[in-house]
C-alpha cells in the first residue's frame, strides 16, 4: 500500500526538521510539507507544499491552543484525497522520529493512531483517549474523517482546537474504527525520575518493544539516546 507522508512543521522547527529529515527520507514515501501561512518553513529538499497552518493561539478551558492545527489537519485530508494517488496518508510532526520501517497500513478503513489516556479533569474533553502522531488513515478512513470533521468543526465541536483530541472525537462520535499502532508518545505525567531521565527510560523501552516512531523528540540528546537502537535495513 502506497503512503503519503504529511509532515506538519513550524518555522521554529526548521533546524529540527533538518535533523530528522534523513529518517523521514528512509521511508521512501512522497512527502507533503505542511507549513504555516507565512511560508517561512524551510524544507531540506523540494517537496509538495501545503502552507495553510494559521499562526497564533487561543486561551481555552484546556489551556493555550494552537487554533490553526485542527483546520490544517482537515486541509491535509482534503489535499490527500484530491491531489494524491497514494493509498494512505500518514500525518506526523517535525518532532516525530522514525526508528525503523513501519508495517504496511492494513487498509479496511482503519485509522492507525498513537493512543494516549485522557488525564484532564472530567468534562474538558469528550473522549477517554486521544491520538498523538503518527495518525495514519487509508482513503476510506480519510474521507470519513474529512466529511464528519468538517461538519463538527463548522458546528464548533472541535475539542478546543486541539489537533490530537479532535480526530479522537470524530472517531468516537461517528464510529470510525481505529487501532493503537506500535508508535510512542510520552505521557503527560512523569513518574520515577526527572523528565529527562523518564524520557530516556521510556523512549528506549518503547523502541526495544518494537515501536517504529517516537514523538516529542525535540533535542539532539533525545536522538542520540535512541540512535543505537535503530534498526533500519540497508
Amino acid at each position: 500500500m502506497s503512503t503519503l507522508l504529511a509532515i506538519i512543521s513550524h518555522p521554529k522547527d526548521n533546524e529540527l526538521l533538518v535533523r530528522h529529515w534523513p529518517y523521514f527520507r528512509k521511508l521512501g514515501w512522497p512527502i507533503l510539507g505542511c507549513g504555516t501561512v507565512d511560508q517561512k518553513c524551510v524544507w531540506p529538499e523540494p517537496v509538495a507544499r501545503l502552507d495553510t497552518g494559521k499562526l497564533g493561539t487561543k486561551a481555552t478551558p484546556a489551556g493555550s491552543s494552537i487554533f490553526g492545527l485542527v483546520e490544517q489537519e482537515l486541509d491535509i485530508w482534503q489535499w490527500f484525497l484530491s491531489h494524491s494517488t497514494a493509498d494512505s496518508v500518514c500525518v506526523v510532526e517535525a518532532d516525530n522520529l522514525f526508528v525503523r520501517r513501519p508495517p504496511e497500513h492494513p487498509g479496511h478503513g482503519l485509522y492507525l493512531v498513537t493512543q494516549l489516556p485522557n488525564y484532564n479533569r472530567k468534562g474538558v474533553f469528550k473522549t477517554v483517549v486521544y491520538f498523538s502522531t503518527p495518525r495514519w488513515a487509508d482513503r476510506q478512513c480519510a474521507a470519513k474523517l474529512l466529511h464528519y470533521g468538517r461538519e463538527m468543526f463548522k458546528a464548533g465541536d472541535h475539542e478546543h482546537w486541539i489537533s490530537d483530541r479532535f480526530p479522537a472525537h470524530i472517531c468516537h462520535q461517528h464510529h470510525i474504527p481505529w487501532l493503537g499502532q506500535p508508535a510512542w508518545s510520552p505521557s503527560a505525567h512523569v513518574w520515577g525520575g526527572t523528565r529527562e531521565e523518564v524520557w530516556r527510560r521510556d523512549a528506549r523501552a518503547a523502541v526495544k518493544m518494537g515501536v517504529y516512531c517516537l514523538h516529542a523528540v525535540k533535542e539532539q540528546w533525545q536522538l542520540d539516546a535512541v540512535k543505537d537502537l535503530m534498526t533500519w535495513e540497508s
